[in-house]
């Protein structure tokens, strides 16, 4: 699982809004928000902090660390403290007018939450299946309905997690399918936990299998013939559960109405217990392909015929010093996304017999200036989406790598889906941004054609026309050009006085992308400013922009942001 990292910088403190309606920013000037001065008369009695004494010395450097006695988090003093902090937060935002800001805010954000968000389907046999979020329920439930490219069709519920508990803590999703499409593998966790409960549901009937498997995480399913593969640990002692470190990870494959005692372990690694695994089965479930991850970044890549009796993995790539990530198997070649001389990624095949990097062949070359984030392969086509200054393109190619047209997109956003079958001609994907709510279109890959399906907006209660996101690109401390998505009320002065949030991130390679939170709109319809940059050690711009702000370069990362 990927750390996130993130600061948050709030210049103001709302506290004398008028009403939860949806105006735009400029409709009242009793709507915006107020300078910070004018929380100034608010008591503050903020409780002491005590001070140790321990110091550490580090070549010759004594470094003073005052508060490392609140890292025994369980120790009655600093049970004490944290009480008294929640105590002092309680008392400050029960003071007029914060209280009233406060009744206004949950108001207007249980209205901008309570709307129907439905996530793209995708085709599994002679049915969509797709998630829903409704409203306010704290749970997606996972739906589906006979094969139409009609969003208003009727449905049936395949998953419903909140009726799991009175509280809606416990989660679950779908992971699995079958080739035949007769069963189903979803995950349950409880409380935010990373442990996964298996289950196998029967799409025939809906009904759950009686068989459960436990001591899962971090693990899809992957199924051939009538079982599936799956990422397991060994079961913790007593109490430690929650807190131990996950070691001796190691892939499993588990025969429908078997127990799970009976599992074959199939592959892992003790020699470096702290690596764990994700993988896939190709659809005619010839193959199962396997990353052997440690940390954040660089995999091992290895592969198993299934049907193989002995279940011999077979190592592709053993180093972990580039990452590899697997797409698909055509004509015995294993066909890879990587950035080993690419830093900004490549799609290679790859044959078995001859695995050496130096043998791989382009498919689809590098490009020196977009990044290449993610391949489908439907229909004979490849779908490659690329980032090109943090937003989506996406170029068609044919099965050997010769560049087709282009899709054409709705506007400047972020892109995802294009999943299905290798066999699918048609598929569906979103499209959003950091003021459109998430639009479906249905694809047709032969024709690439594009055709709205489904759009949330009018379900949305704010007018989002009265907002704008723009790019912006300034110039960090040491030159480098960073760009940055600025979200505001259409005709909004900006003067540098108004109450500006930002929002940044910065860390493990990962790329900050436009997308959609209506959360967001109680603070802009109020006159805020959202600004979010892009800031060096994410991956927007490949893994010389990932290097440029970790380990020694971190500050970077700051300086960007600053």
């Amino acid at each position: 699982m990927k750390k996130i990292i993130s600061w948050l910088s709030l210049t103001a403190l709302a506290v004398n809004c008028s009403h939860p309606g949806t105006p735009s920013p400029q409709e009242s000037s009793s709507n915006k928000l107020p300078t910070p001065t004018s929380n100034n008369k608010l008591e503050r009695h903020y409780p002491a902090t005590a001070q140790g004494t321990i110091s550490d010395s580090y070549f010759g450097h004594l470094l003073a660390d005052p508060y490392r006695w609140l890292e025994n988090q369980d120790a009655p003093e600093v049970r004490e403290w944290v009480r008294s902090q929640q105590q002092f937060t309680a008392n400050f935002l029960s003071q007029e007018p914060l209280q009233t800001l406060r009744n206004q805010l949950t108001t207007r954000l249980q209205e901008l939450l309570d709307y129907t968000k439905t996530g793209r389907p995708v085709r599994r046999g002679d049915y969509l299946y797709y998630w829903k979020h409704l409203g306010l329920k704290p749970q997606e439930v996972y739906f589906r309905k006979k094969l139409s490219s009609s969003p208003t069709d009727s449905e049936e519920i395949v998953l419903d997690p909140n009726t799991f508990s009175a509280d809606g803590t416990i989660a679950a999703h779908p992971l699995g399918f079958d080739k035949n499409y007769r069963y189903m593998v979803y995950s349950v966790s409880k409380a935010g936990s990373d442990w996964q409960s298996f289950v196998v549901k029967d799409l025939h009937t809906l009904r759950d299998l009686h068989e459960k498997l436990e001591w899962i995480k971090f693990s899809g399913a992957a199924f051939a013939g009538d079982g599936f593969y799956y990422q397991g640990f060994p079961q913790p002692q007593a109490g430690d559960s929650l807190s131990g470190i996950n070691k001796d990870a190691a892939i499993y494959y588990h025969r429908l109405g078997e127990r799970q005692s009976a599992d074959r372990r199939v592959f892992a690694n003790p020699r470096e217990p702290l690596n764990t695994f994700s993988f896939g089965t190709t659809d005619d479930e010839d193959y199962l392909l396997i990353s052997e991850n440690l940390g954040t970044y660089g995999n091992a890549l290895h592969y198993l015929h299934c049907a193989d009796k002995t279940q011999t993995i077979h190592p592709l790539v053993s180093d972990k010093t580039s990452e590899i990530n697997p797409i698909t198997v055509i004509d015995g070649k294993i066909i890879a996304l990587t950035d080993r001389s690419a830093a900004n990624f490549r799609l290679v095949s790859i044959d078995p017999a001859h695995p050496q990097p130096a043998d791989w062949q382009d498919l689809i070359p590098e490009n020196k200036e977009h990044k290449l984030v993610q391949v489908s392969f439907l229909n004979e086509i490849f779908l490659a989406r690329y980032l090109v200054d943090v937003t989506s393109k996406i170029k068609r190619f044919d099965r050997h790598g010769t560049p087709l047209e282009e899709v054409s997109l709705p506007g400047l956003g972020t892109v995802l889906g294009f999943e299905g079958k290798e066999a699918a001609s048609a598929t569906y994907y979103s499209f959003t941004s950091y003021t459109e709510a998430e639009t479906i279109y249905h694809y047709d890959v032969k024709l690439n054609k594009s055709t709205l399906y489904l759009s949330s907006k009018t379900s949305i209660k704010v007018d989002t026309d009265n907002f704008v996101s723009e790019q912006v690109f300034y110039t960090s401390q040491d030159g480098t050009r960073i760009p940055m998505f600025i979200i505001y009320g259409k005709g909004l002065k900006r003067d540098g006085r108004n109450p500006t949030m930002l929002y940044g991130y910065g860390g493990f390679n990962h790329s900050l992308e436009p997308s959609f939170s209506s959360m967001r709109f109680a603070f802009l319809e109020r006159g805020g400013i959202i600004a979010i940059p892009n800031l060096r050690g994410g991956g927007e711009y490949g893994e010389g922009w990932h290097r440029a702000g970790m380990k020694q370069a971190k500050q970077n990362g700051f300086d960007d942001f600053i």
